[in-house]
């Protein structure tokens, strides 16, 4: 019937082929391991018939080292819109390696360095994610591997709960402290616009605004938490420092001293 194709397979797995006489094919034997190796040739005609030849050799090549061959077994999973970041790694061949994903796909919004195999960025989705990488060497030699990443959903915003501010009394000691729910601990505190009375300052890691105020009078400002994920929450709020008991005492003297002299 004429013959089709001649495939040539190296350890079970097709190497090349060809459809034109003499049907003939090149091995480079330093891109396999030392050891012994099974070729196979397929010959197969018009009609689907085939016929097999297969021999057992043993590649001894001095001073070549071993094809790459990927390390990595797993990779750790994501967060949507929490930055991303991990590392794959290959040991063999001859560095520098260059990697590449030749099926599927990483998750939206993470991409992969050829030259370190670093994957990186920030999730756009939520899910899992399966694809193939494959490590090339200096030489060409290539080895792939199967993975995914799975990335759970967003976490939740953080949220300020703190309504109000418990007024001060001007030089006397005060203390409180604002809350936050959701997002991810810990939370750093901030003052992002106005400012606080003079005397009080907000301790960024606990929420606590404490001092003695020097001063009378409503403050106003906004406060922002920022959680482990850097997803923020603000909140406009006034604090009211009273008179001290001094200075009312003052007052009170000053206003008999002018009644006294007929001022009032």
């Amino acid at each position: 019937m004429g013959i089709a194709s001649v495939d040539l397979y190296v350890d079970g797995t097709l190497n090349a082929s060809t459809t034109t006489s003499p049907y003939s094919f090149s091995w480079d034997s330093t891109k396999n391991a030392n050891g012994q190796h099974t070729l196979m040739i397929t010959a197969t005609d018009t009609a689907g018939n085939t016929t097999n030849f297969s021999a057992t050799f043993t590649v001894n090549n001095v001073n070549v080292p071993n094809p790459p061959s990927i390390s990595t077994t797993s990779l750790p999973g994501g967060a949507q819109k929490v930055a991303y970041s991990a590392a794959l790694a290959a040991t063999g061949g001859t560095t520098p390696y260059t990697w590449s994903i030749i099926s599927g796909a990483l998750p939206a919004g993470l991409a992969l360095t050829s030259s370190t195999g670093a994957i990186s960025g920030t999730p756009t989705g939520s899910g899992s994610s399966s694809f193939t990488v494959q490590v090339s060497d200096a030489n060409s030699r290539t080895a792939t591997k199967a993975l995914s990443v799975t990335v759970s959903a967003a976490p939740s915003l953080p949220s300020i709960t703190t309504i109000s501010l418990p007024s001060g009394t001007q030089k006397a000691a005060y203390t409180a402290t604002l809350a936050a729910t959701g997002g991810t601990t810990p939370y750093s505190w901030s003052i992002i616009s106005g400012s606080l009375p003079a005397g009080l300052a907000l301790t960024s890691s606990t929420g606590a605004i404490s001092g003695t105020p020097t001063g009378s009078g409503s403050s106003s400002f906004t406060v922002q938490v920022s959680d482990a994920n850097s997803q923020t929450a603000t909140k406009s709020l006034t604090l009211t420092v009273e008179c001290g008991p001094f200075a009312a005492f003052r007052h009170n003297d000053i206003a008999a001293q002018w009644h006294a002299e007929g001022r009032l």
